[in-house]
């Protein structure tokens, strides 16, 4: 049985990549016993979530025209100051 800082970091590195079938295993194992990193699963599953989400924001902002940005912070600025 593989400890909860293992668990944390195979849950983590399978954000990033594919576990091996050893890894799967002994996770799979663990989470069915441990509340405390299932629990740490959901919550690193939806902070990756949000960071996936904030990246595409970002990348669609710096693909806005240059004229499309002033245009925008024009319209922060008239509301910021009235």
């Amino acid at each position: 049985m593989i400890s909860c800082k293992k668990a944390s970091i195979l849950l983590s590195a399978s954000l990033d990549r594919e576990l091996s079938f050893l890894e799967r295993f002994a996770l799979r194992i663990h989470l069915t016993v441990c509340k405390w990193c299932r629990r740490f699963r959901v919550q690193i599953t939806f902070l990756h979530s949000l960071g996936s989400e904030l990246d595409q924001e970002e990348q669609l902002i710096t693909a806005l025209p240059s004229e499309a940005k002033q245009r925008i912070q024009k319209s922060i600025d008239d509301e910021l100051n009235q």
